[in-house]
């Protein structure tokens, strides 16, 4: 048999099968072949049919029926219409790759189950015969593979389909700003050619998959604002082209989750509030390992200033007990520790305990680890349309400026009397009182060097701003006026207490004076026997000049 097939076949509605194979049929198939309702079989292959197939075959016996033409002239040129293609095994031709390339089944499928429909733009996606190289969105190589599917921001809902695998060609892979629901399909991982994955701010939810240990030429990989949970594993990120932004997820805290999203890997952590940090960037230094060191380094730097009294001091003169309280601060509590009164010696103790722990109450806020018990504030921001992220804190360098010395001009006073207390600490006048001196001047530089340092620390881990830095400064140093402050109190309060707790440190300040008097007590003592030895002797004299004279009288 030979010629072309009339179109007229499609007036036999209850034609179930066709066979036609191993003729000489030519010209274009009839597209109303597409409405008989009971066909399920149409054979025609090895003839001469040429042009193009019509979309309308695929709904032949309402798209149940089988489809087989190999052996013609079909434009090769020209795909089949994806309809046809996507009866897959009841289509012959949907195996070779001239008509029916599978990447196409893969588009449609991720395009369905991504609501395309509801698509911003979705141009070409919803064609029969154009070319998927052509859809909006999709990039393709010189041999036609798809390489990039770039559909950022295009209204996307729905989930991301399994057949998203079978894509192997594909290297980057943009879906981010829309919303897409649901869990990362596990046939992810087959796309080992992947270079850049960005699924950032969508719906995404489950556990995270972790199948991308063979994808080992990833150079970003973004799933942050999602709702992921689990461990991130065996994702290999390469940081060289974006640096922090090179693999960034939701690791931060505060989290959204209980437990939130684990990467030990990242390169960038995001929390709830859309803060992100770099991971490198974190103080992980246990603030009972920086207390403990920071107080054994104080008291050595104390103990090397003591010894170099008597190396260098030996010619100094000795400093009165006077001098030593002004240097101490009289109107401190420190100055407790001169005395001789163990109710003074706890008060300062007290002070001094209390504020060291309110110094590593910031400290202990500083720190990274401690999450959400932490005032650590994440100082970048990762935005949605672009692959760098970008630092958000504001501060100048004329800020860390007047911060320093701000910080130095009300601590340096205290470190210099500190280190002045500990130096001359063997020179006191007294020496029952050289001991205390030492402990005084290793309080002043402890106290004012530990509060230096946690308001460094704390600024690093909060100030985002140039009030930040000079707030956080204010505060912390207020810590370092508490001993003035509770002795205002004390005076305020109870002047007698205080007084008393006092007594014997004036008792200190006038044992110089003391003794002073004692001695010229004494000296007057013994003059005033001296005279009295004297007026009796002068009163002997006189007797004896009257004897003298009586004697004299009676001899006449």
């Amino acid at each position: 048999m030979y010629g072309e097939i009339p179109a007229e076949v499609a007036n036999m509605r209850y034609l179930e099968e066709i066979y036609l194979s191993e003729n000489s049929f030519f010209g274009t198939l009839p597209s109303d072949l597409g409405l008989l309702p009971r066909i399920n079989h149409l054979q025609i292959t090895k003839n001469k049919l040429d042009g193009t197939l019509p979309h309308e075959l695929a709904s032949m016996g309402g798209g149940n029926a089988n489809i087989f033409l190999k052996g013609n002239n079909f434009n090769e040129t020209k795909l089949a219409p994806l309809s046809i293609c996507r009866l897959k095994e009841k289509f012959d031709l949907s195996q070779e790759d001239k008509y029916c390339p599978p990447v196409r089944n893969h588009l449609r499928d991720f395009f369905d189950e991504a609501k395309g429909l509801e698509w911003t733009n979705n141009t070409g996606w919803t064609s029969q015969d154009l070319h998927h190289c052509k859809y909006f969105g999709i990039v393709c190589n010189s041999n036609k593979y798809v390489t990039k599917i770039l559909l950022k921001n295009n209204g996307l809902s729905g989930k991301i389909s399994k057949s998203i695998g079978g894509i192997i060609s594909l290297e980057e892979l943009e879906l981010n700003d829309n919303e897409i629901k649901m869990e990362i399909p596990v046939e992810i991982g087959k796309l080992i050619n992947l270079t850049s994955l960005k699924l950032n701010h969508n719906l995404l939810t489950g556990e995270f998959p972790n199948v991308f240990q063979n994808i080992t030429k990833l150079s970003l990989f973004q799933i942050q604002e999602n709702r992921l949970h689990g461990t991130i594993l065996n994702v290999a990120v390469n940081s060289e082209r974006y640096n922090h932004s090179s693999f960034v997820s939701d690791c931060g805290i505060q989290s959204i989750f209980s437990d939130p999203l684990v990467c030990h890997d990242c390169t960038m952590c995001c929390n709830a509030q859309k803060e992100c940090h770099v991971t490198s960037d974190k103080i992980e230094l246990g603030t009972t390992f920086i207390l403990g060191i920071f107080i054994i380094m104080s008291f050595l730097c104390c103990i090397s200033i003591f010894s170099m009294s008597f190396l260098f001091g030996k010619t100094r003169s000795m400093k009165s007990i006077e001098k030593v309280s002004h240097k101490t601060g009289i109107d401190s509590c420190y100055i407790f520790i001169l005395g001789k009164n163990p109710i003074g010696w706890c008060v300062s103790a007290l002070i001094v305990v209390f504020q060291f722990f309110l110094l590593n109450q910031f400290l202990v806020a500083s720190d990274f680890r401690l999450e959400e018990t932490s005032d650590w504030k994440y100082n970048w921001n990762c935005p949605i349309n672009v692959p760098e992220c970008e630092i958000d804190r504001q501060q100048q360098r004329t800020s860390w400026f007047l911060f320093v010395s701000l910080m130095l001009v009300k601590l340096v006073p205290d470190l210099y009397a500190g280190c002045w207390l500990c130096y001359f600490s063997p020179r006191v006048e007294i020496k029952s009182k050289q001991w205390q001196t030492f402990i005084s001047g290793l309080v002043l530089f402890s106290i004012s060097s530990f509060s230096f340092l946690v308001t460094i620390y704390y600024n690093l881990a909060t100030a985002r701003s140039d009030t930040d830095l000079i707030l956080n400064a204010v505060i912390i140093l207020f810590v370092t006026e508490i001993d003035e402050e509770v002795l205002k109190v004390l005076v305020s309060i109870k002047p007698n207490l205080t007084n008393y707790i006092m007594v014997t440190f004036s008792d200190i300040k006038n044992e110089p004076l003391a003794n002073t008097t004692a001695d010229v007590a004494n000296s007057l003592e013994e003059h005033s026997k001296l005279i009295l030895e004297l007026q009796a002797n002068v009163s002997d004299m006189q007797k004896r000049l009257k004897d003298n004279e009586v004697s004299s009288k009676k001899d006449v």
